[in-house]
């Protein structure tokens, strides 16, 4: 088994104390045992090694910040490099990209659905009156409707976005606000009746989940 420890972050989180040059993780802000002060990352592999994991361990990050990594874990611990900087904000981006792909579906979704009830009504030799049969088709499709949903999650995708960048605190309230995203997702897929719109949905829950993990990490 390894360990991969997620390393990143701008250095805005806990300013003035925090930089570009030193993320919150790396501010010596707790005590440790010996009653000297040490770091959230060195706190993680002082645990990690007290449980006997400190050789498994492999520590993601960017390239900006191997050297503090280095001078505060040492030389030897085991790195990963991203190419580039990815944070909450992607995970957002992908999530509103599939509700994008849900919008190509929506035609096609209400097109099978008429499809399947005429076929279903001549499947029993009916001969319903038009009329009728449009205003039920009307009011059934009005009860998949997913307009409301759609709008709704992109307003919370905003505002989310806006709490990232405009909030010093901000980890508390992205929690809620994932929350509200999580309704209106569990809410597009109960509606979607429609096997690719069902893909799309679970992709959202999918990217939804990782970004509620990382908001974990900000206070």
């Amino acid at each position: 088994m390894r360990l991969i420890l997620l390393s990143g972050g701008s250095g805005k989180r806990l300013w003035p104390l925090s930089n570009e040059a030193r993320s919150k993780q790396f501010l010596p802000l707790l005590q440790g045992p010996d009653g000297n002060r040490e770091s959230m990352v060195q706190r993680v592999l002082r645990q990690a090694s007290e449980a006997g994991l400190g050789n498994d361990i492999v520590l993601a990050t960017n390239a900006s910040q191997k050297d503090i990594i280095q001078n505060q874990l040492g030389e030897n611990i085991e790195t990963v490099l991203e190419p580039e900087r990815r944070d909450t904000f992607p995970a957002i981006a992908l999530a509103v990209s599939y509700l994008a792909k849900v919008e190509r579906y929506e035609k096609e979704r209400v097109a099978a659905i008429r499809e399947r009830i005429d076929a279903r009504i001549k499947e029993l030799a009916l001969q319903p009156d038009a009329n009728r049969i449009e205003q039920e088709m009307i009011f059934w499709l009005e009860k998949l409707d997913i307009n409301e949903e759609k709008v709704r999650l992109r307003q919370h995708c905003s505002y989310f976005r806006e709490t990232v960048l405009n909030e010093p605190m901000p980890g508390r309230k992205l929690g809620y606000i994932a929350q509200e995203m999580g309704r209106e997702i569990n809410t597009l897929g109960s509606k979607a009746n429609h096997a690719e719109i069902q893909k799309c949905v679970v992709r959202m829950k999918d990217e939804l989940e990782k970004f509620k993990e990382q908001t974990l990490n900000i206070l």
